[in-house]
């Protein structure tokens, strides 16, 4: 059976106090699960520690592709899988409007998305 994978998407990833998320990531992964590290920005200045840094490595920060490759790989999303993506766009527009965090929003799109209505 192939195990789903799994975005963890955090906005400033890692940090010194996340170790309880490191800890998270490295127990899904030894049961076998691929895991995406995203964060929407850095705070390298701030690692000290060896697997923070080791973390920090396998982090895509999203704020750094900067906002032409962001719609551009919005679009290319849209264009493989259409249905889904305008799944995830109206439930992120919903939560939006409902008050929800962002956050909230953003983490939950794409798992729900993809599901089968």
């Amino acid at each position: 059976m192939k195990l789903p994978r799994i975005g963890y998407l955090v906005n400033t990833y890692p940090r010194p106090s996340h170790s309880f998320i490191r800890r998270e990531i490295a127990a899904l992964e030894r049961f076998g699960f691929s895991i995406h590290r995203f964060s929407m920005r850095s705070d390298e200045e701030a690692l000290t520690d060896p697997a923070d840094l080791a973390e920090h490595a396998k982090t895509e920060r999203i704020l750094d592709l900067g906002g032409r490759k962001l719609v551009t790989n919005l679009l290319r999303q849209s264009l493989r899988a259409p249905k889904a993506t305008a799944r995830g766009l109206r439930l992120a527009w919903k939560r939006a409007r409902a008050g929800d965090p962002p956050s909230c929003a953003s983490s939950s799109i794409w798992p729900r998305a993809r599901r089968s209505p």
